[in-house]
């Protein structure tokens, strides 16, 4: 946690959080603020607190149950290039005496890697900032597996204003990786700070088991409750009184499980659920640089401004990728599924519309450049090459002649457009 107090603050702070079976450790010693604060459950870890500076905290974990072991560095990175030196030899050094045990460094670097980690204002490359991959690379240190947000620091602005950069890593050496290979880092949506939170899974959840029946007291408040009990309780049953009152009861759950799915269950899963679109939305949001809108006339105008600057002069001019909202989840299989087949059912459907010719051969373009359209963005976007321009072009009109050669009742189209598509051949 990156509290930001003045030390004589910190009990305060602390006793403020309402966690009774907690302990805490902060760097506050080493500077005015104190920038990093630690918090464990102690009956479900031990911590031994080894090194703590002014940008990182390293710690020997226990788990106390299940006796894992576990070396942390949590790290706050100073905003000034010259200051980050420190943190950056300091993590090098680390690297040579934690090479025999798992090792995992995380934390708010305030540093990017690369070119793509920053949307939004200053966009030169300084020398500098070559030092953080540098000492990645010099630690031996190995980016874990991850989902959700990218950008992870948000200035909090709209518009041209916006800046947004992937300040926030986690890292492990190859030890960690051998014992967890499965250690991943979820960002998760920001909240109230301009930081994204960072949930690190070493070992995946176990298997599902499926609970035993409970029955909840928010049942009886459900429309339906008093239906489900007089159709159980009125099974007929057969049997001395006991088995009778057991077999009304099975019934009973039964009905009561039903009711259940269809009002109240799966609560926890719609939370997930939520929380994801949220992540989802925020993630779209920071792609459209702070910009959202519902008005259908400004999507409409986004949208060709988006296939505008794909096919302008430049023919290959830098557009955005979908790999910018979503990390990592396009792959070979998935370029094909993106040649939008439901276009295709939609222009096929559009082909059989009765009424006024003039409407029909409207659905047949649009949908037919639409598909063509999204078919070239995908080639730019996946490194697959591109068409020029009028090559595009000539296939959206090769699709419209074709489906309209195609037509079961070819002599019903006005000679005007037959003449127009050349149908008379």
């Amino acid at each position: 946690m990156e509290p930001r107090v003045v030390p004589s603050n910190t009990a305060m702070v602390e006793k403020g959080l309402g966690l009774s079976d907690w302990s805490f450790f902060s760097n506050g010693q080493q500077r005015p603020l104190c920038r990093i604060m630690l918090g464990w459950n102690t009956k479900l870890i031990e911590v031994n607190i080894l090194s703590s500076g002014g940008q990182w905290i390293t710690c020997d974990t226990a788990n106390i149950v299940g006796g894992q072991k576990l070396r942390v560095t949590f790290v706050y990175g100073s905003s000034t290039p010259t200051d980050r030196q420190e943190l950056w030899y300091y993590l090098q050094y680390q690297n040579s005496i934690n090479g025999s045990q798992p090792w995992l460094v995380s934390g708010d670097f305030n540093a990017i890697m690369r070119v793509s980690d920053r949307q939004g204002g200053d966009s030169n490359w300084y020398r500098y900032m070559d030092d953080f991959p540098n000492c990645v690379h010099q630690s031996e240190l190995i980016q874990l597996a991850a989902n959700g947000i990218h950008f992870t620091w948000h200035n909090r602005q709209q518009g041209q204003a916006s800046i947004l950069r992937k300040l926030d890593w986690a890292f492990g050496n190859q030890k960690l990786i051998s014992c967890w290979p499965q250690a991943k880092a979820s960002f998760q949506a920001r909240i109230d700070s301009d930081h994204s939170p960072i949930i690190i899974t070493l070992s995946p959840r176990p298997p599902h088991q499926r609970a035993r029946f409970k029955f909840l007291n928010l049942w009886v408040d459900h429309e339906g409750y008093d239906q489900a009990v007089r159709a159980a309780w009125g099974t007929a049953t057969i049997g001395n009184p006991f088995s009778r009152l057991t077999t009304k009861l099975r019934a009973l759950k039964g009905y009561l499980s039903n009711l259940h799915k269809n009002n109240s269950s799966h609560i926890s899963s719609r939370v997930v659920q939520a929380e994801k679109k949220w992540q989802e939305a925020q993630a779209l949001h920071d792609h459209a640089n702070g910009e959202m809108t519902s008005n259908p006339e400004e999507i409409d105008r986004l949208v060709v401004d988006y296939f505008a600057n794909m096919l302008g002069p430049g023919e290959c001019s830098e557009i955005g990728t979908i790999d910018n909202v979503y990390q990592n989840t396009i792959n070979e299989a998935a370029k094909e599924a993106m040649m939008a087949p439901a276009l295709l059912s939609w222009l096929e459907q559009r082909t059989t519309v009765k009424g006024n010719f003039p409407q029909w051969i409207s659905y047949l373009a649009l949908s037919s450049t639409v598909y063509h359209l999204w078919r070239e963005r995908n080639r730019r976007t996946f490194g697959s090459g591109n068409q020029p321009i009028n090559a595009v072009c000539n296939a959206i009109l090769t699709q419209i002649r074709t489906q309209l050669m195609e037509h079961p009742r070819k002599e019903d189209i006005p000679d005007l457009h037959q003449g127009i598509w050349n149908l008379r051949d």
